[in-house]
């Protein structure tokens, strides 16, 4: 589809808009919070100087700007302390990057509701795991435990079966 800078066409069906737009590229969005009926405007150099035009863009487009940064961010937080490796198994992808978010997605609600108080260098995200895994791990351990088994004694357990001492 050829456009000119600022056109746009955009079909909808039921509550998914999909539009496609001219800026410097083309852009392409699925969207389901604007009404594709609405445009707003956007400023952009024309590279004679410093003149400034504004041409039309669609509201969906606007609201992607405005609230990007949260992904971004999401994103950021997610590959900071990153759980798990690449594979090619793409179960094995699916399971660390669904932990990932739902560890970030952990810390933005642990964050929010309790007001930590800033560490050293400001790590709460890194203090945040780390107190996660020692409440997860708690008292386990991987060695086996040498000797006997505490318990009972034998011959407190079945007195018939042994000698016992009797005063005489």
């Amino acid at each position: 589809m050829k456009l000119k800078g600022g056109e746009s066409r955009k079909l909808q069906h039921k509550d998914v808009t999909a539009v496609v737009w001219q800026d410097k590229c083309v852009v392409l969005l699925l969207s389901t919070n604007s009404d594709p009926r609405i445009d707003g405007s956007v400023t952009r150099k024309t590279g004679k100087g410093n003149e400034e035009i504004e041409i039309a863009c669609p509201q969906s487009v606007i609201n992607y700007t405005k609230h990007m940064g949260g992904v971004d961010v999401s994103d950021q937080k997610r590959e900071y302390y990153g759980v798990g490796r690449s594979s090619k198994k793409w179960w094995k992808f699916i399971l660390h990057f669904v932990l990932n978010v739902c560890l970030v997605n952990c810390f933005i609600l642990y964050d929010l509701t309790n007001h930590p108080p800033s560490t050293a260098h400001g790590n709460r995200h890194v203090t945040f795991r780390q107190n996660l895994v020692h409440q997860l791990i708690d008292t386990f351990t991987s060695r086996k435990r040498t000797g006997r088994k505490r318990g009972l004694p034998i011959g407190t357990a079945f007195p018939n079966l042994f000698h016992t001492l009797q005063k005489i």
